[in-house]
């Protein structure tokens, strides 16, 4: 009988981290942040170091947009994204 289960989906099982990324930077382009200023391998790093929810909060600070706004976008989003025909959502 199996008491306990362990669970490490990103970057263990899934590599999710680079649609996570682009899901990332549709939602910072979409609240009108120049393309040319968003650094993907930061944004990465942030996810891989921290979590999906620090890189929004750094992201919300360093832009000075709403981080309400892009949580929720980043979201949409996200839900929208599929992996080989199909979606996947993570939380944030």
């Amino acid at each position: 009988m199996i008491n306990q289960l362990f669970w490490d989906f990103d970057g263990t099982l899934f590599n999710t981290y680079p649609k996570m990324v682009q899901a990332f930077k549709h939602a910072l382009i979409d609240l009108n942040i120049d393309e040319v200023e968003i650094d993907e391998h930061d944004i990465y790093l942030t996810m891989r170091q921290h979590d999906v929810g620090t890189a929004i909060r750094k992201a919300a600070a360093f832009y000075g947009i709403a981080e309400s706004q892009l949580r929720s976008l980043n979201k949409k989003i996200s839900d929208r994204i599929s992996f080989n025909g199909r979606t996947i959502c993570w939380c944030s």
